[in-house]
């Protein structure tokens, strides 16, 4: 899709963006802007998923945990990497995207779907029955000890030399556009804030690291992922598409006003004819945990 399309696509207004709030059961909402913006980011970084699966050594065969699977892109692509004797558990909170998953993936025996609060539920696994677990962008958003209790569950589900594999981010702040321009880089700041009145943590990669380790795996890769992206490059859209959505949504929380979003807005709308612009995106680690044992 031409970069005039993408615009198109995730330009929303206060009335059809929807809220945190109003989706009820998933901090981004599931509305349509939300699941356009969930797949232009699945293409961006399909790339980066499987080269962690590869790195961590998931393979034909093997069985996987998919947390917080949302509407099962990930899910496809761990598909591919088992094949067909492998197995995917597939585990969400969202209705609406639980319903998707059934919707997908329906008559493929190769898939488990299951409604959990990872944030305080028993996953829904025998011990020691998984080779790997899968999780991006999910974690950040479990409140209070919430990414601690997961990566106990992922200790008594994942084997011993399994894998747990992360991708969240480790320091959010380095979101923004060059030359600088002070709204969009209020947006970032509006952001963790608006996360963490929800009971999340846009930084939580540095305390997965520490449960990790006191929960019984063993860190054996960690990598900072960072784009500089020009308005030409597929990856402006990340952040850009992100803005977009997302600053009606502060709005709405009383995290920003309506001039504000208004200048950021306009300000986005001129580097993206500016040939001088580069935004980058806020850094994410990954992180690939093996479980102690025998």
């Amino acid at each position: 899709m031409r970069q005039a399309e993408w615009r198109r696509a995730y330009r929303c207004d206060m009335g059809t963006c929807g809220s945190p709030a109003a989706s009820g059961n998933y901090v981004l909402g599931t509305d349509p802007a939300e699941r356009a913006r969930l797949d232009l980011q699945h293409s961006l970084w399909r790339p980066a998923l499987r080269d962690a699966l590869s790195r961590a050594g998931v393979t034909a065969g093997h069985r996987v945990i998919d947390v917080g699977a949302g509407p099962g892109l990930a899910t496809a692509d761990i598909l591919d990497a088992v094949g067909p004797h492998g197995t995917v558990h597939a585990l969400e909170r969202s209705p609406a995207f639980i319903a998707e998953l059934n919707q997908r993936f329906a008559g493929d025996a190769r898939v488990g779907i299951a409604q959990v609060d990872l944030a305080h539920g028993e996953l829904p696994l025998a011990p020691s029955s998984a080779d790997a677990s899968w999780c991006r962008w999910v974690a950040m958003f479990l409140p209070a000890q919430g990414p601690e209790h997961l990566v106990r569950q992922l200790n008594r589900v994942i084997r011993p030399g399994g894998v747990a594999v992360f991708q969240e981010y480790v320091h959010y702040q380095t979101y923004g556009l060059m030359p600088h321009d002070p709204d969009i880089h209020s947006f970032h700041e509006r952001v963790m804030r608006s996360f963490a009145s929800g009971g999340g943590e846009a930084n939580i990669a540095g305390r997965l690291l520490r449960a990790l380790a006191d929960s019984g795996f063993s860190i054996e890769h960690a990598r900072t992922i960072v784009h500089a992206a020009r308005p030409q490059d597929p990856f402006w859209q990340w952040p850009s598409s992100f803005l977009r959505i997302y600053a009606p949504r502060l709005v709405e929380q009383g995290l920003g006003d309506e001039p504000w979003m208004s200048r950021a807005l306009a300000a986005l709308d001129r580097a993206e004819r500016d040939p001088a612009s580069v935004f980058v995106t806020p850094m994410v680690m990954e992180i690939v945990a093996r479980r102690h044992g025998q």
